[in-house]
């Protein structure tokens, strides 16, 4: 499978650390928009994902909040690059991505973690279809449901997926699940397909009517990056407080986790589904008041520490980044260098 061209990016605003911090912490939820799939009669939600790699096929678990419009039956429409099986999670793993968020939260004061979201029902009351891939008719078909509508928008990016043949996967709530109301979560559905290397779907984005935002969870060996992603945790599994269950643990399937988030993305900018690739180092970070997000850019050229991030503890103050404290305490240095030579060579001067 070729690497899927890297999306265009919007330039970062400058903005005061602590708004900055609140910002991209909060992740910006309950924008109605989707970036991940095709919200129809619906408006989306905070978009959570955990995705893995193994044995050629990824797993990706995602838990949407849909909003109904009352139009009709809402509905989520996810590309998938292979053809791929979906299964709905037992009710036990609704406390899934609330468990993971509040292990990933950032670190408050003292290097205590700070308390994250409490886990929520989810919506069960839903169908899922998975489409052949390459298949138009079978497109057109679930597109022409009971009240579903295809936003014009949308219609040029499903042709090109349809082109490179990848299939579909459909998910449309019931009727008594699509009366008009806020933003829910769904129950925890798990898609895997065919696959040599970690793809996120966010090419459907582009249909959004406003900026766009997902959190994403990446398990396996090692850290990643994601072009476009900043990172707010990366650390080992065993270390995550509290610590996920078993069956969590099995849907990671891996001992790395790291958290992703793309904040706020205008949906222009979201030109190419992205590719999930390998860090330059297993570095680990934690995300403080002081280190609110490490950039994508920023890890990729930043020099690896002396001590290497594996042994370093998640409760020292900014996590991974600790390192860059070091710039402040070397100019001090050096300045008191300069100034004593300085000050010795006048001293060793002949006087007149």
């Amino acid at each position: 499978m070729p690497s899927p061209p890297a999306p265009r990016l919007p330039r970062r605003r400058a903005v005061p650390a602590a708004l900055a911090g609140a910002a991209a912490l909060a992740l910006v939820p309950a924008a109605p928009a989707a970036a991940v799939g095709l919200a129809v009669n619906a408006t989306a939600g905070t978009e959570r994902m955990l995705v893995s790699l193994s044995g050629g096929r990824e797993q990706l678990v995602l838990s949407p909040e849909l909003a109904p419009t009352g139009r009709g039956r809402a509905a989520l429409l996810v590309p998938v690059p292979a053809d791929a099986t979906a299964t709905p999670l037992p009710a036990a793993r609704d406390a899934l991505f609330g468990g993971l968020e509040r292990a990933t939260s950032p670190l408050g004061r003292g290097g205590r973690t700070a308390a994250g979201p409490l886990p929520r029902a989810a919506v069960a009351d839903y169908a899922v279809q998975t489409l052949p891939a390459g298949d138009a008719g079978a497109l057109r078909r679930w597109l022409a449901g009971p009240g579903a509508g295809t936003p014009s928008s949308a219609r040029a990016l499903l042709r090109g997926y349809v082109r490179r043949g990848w299939g579909f996967v459909g998910i449309r709530l019931s009727a008594a699940a699509s009366a008009p109301g806020r933003a829910r979560a769904l129950r925890p559905l798990r898609i895997a397909f065919a696959a040599d290397r970690l793809v996120v779907p966010l090419r459907l984005g582009q249909s959004a009517r406003q900026p766009v935002s997902v959190e994403l969870y990446v398990g396996g060996p090692h850290r990643v990056v994601a072009r476009g992603f900043d990172t707010f945790h990366a650390g080992r599994v065993a270390d995550l407080r509290p610590a996920p269950g078993a069956g969590s643990r099995a849907l990671i399937g891996g001992p790395f986790l790291t958290r992703l988030g793309l904040v706020g993305a205008e949906p222009a900018t979201l030109t190419a589904d992205v590719a999930v690739r390998r860090g330059v180092s297993d570095r680990l970070f934690r995300a403080s008041a002081a280190y609110p997000y490490e950039s994508e850019e920023g890890f990729a050229t930043a020099p690896t520490p002396a001590q290497q991030a594996e042994d370093a503890p998640l409760t020292d103050a900014p996590g991974g980044a600790a390192w860059l404290l070091l710039f402040p305490l070397v100019g001090v240095i050096t300045a008191a260098v300069f100034a004593l030579a300085r000050l010795r060579g006048r001293r060793r001067a002949p006087r007149p």
